[in-house]
């Protein structure tokens, strides 16, 4: 983990079970070229030795998935709108009880 955290700027960790790891890696997290699946094949696979790593795949995005993250994000936002409003509902009521 540490030569892929030196190595890549951005990099997410999805899942994490017993010695599996599911890692996202922005496309432009390596300032020196762009990232492509081959790249990384052959970085892993430089690491594979050193690492102990028995086995790796690689993948891009699913549009499905793009579309999951966008609409997470978007639920996420209506969430802290509708918080806000409960607030500065709550703050309205304690106004008037304490009046």
């Amino acid at each position: 983990m540490d030569k892929i955290l030196n190595h890549f700027s951005d990099v997410t960790l999805i899942e994490f079970f017993d010695n599996s790891f599911k890692l996202k890696i922005k496309k432009n997290s390596d300032s020196r070229k762009n990232l492509t699946n081959g790249f990384l094949f052959s970085f892993l696979e430089e690491l594979k030795s050193d690492c102990n790593i028995s086995e790796y795949s690689i993948s891009q995005s699913s549009l499905e998935q793009i579309f999951n993250k966008f609409a997470m994000e978007v639920g996420e936002e209506v969430l802290q709108r509708n918080s806000k409003k409960e607030m500065k509902l709550s703050k309205e009521i304690i106004g008037e009880l304490v009046m």
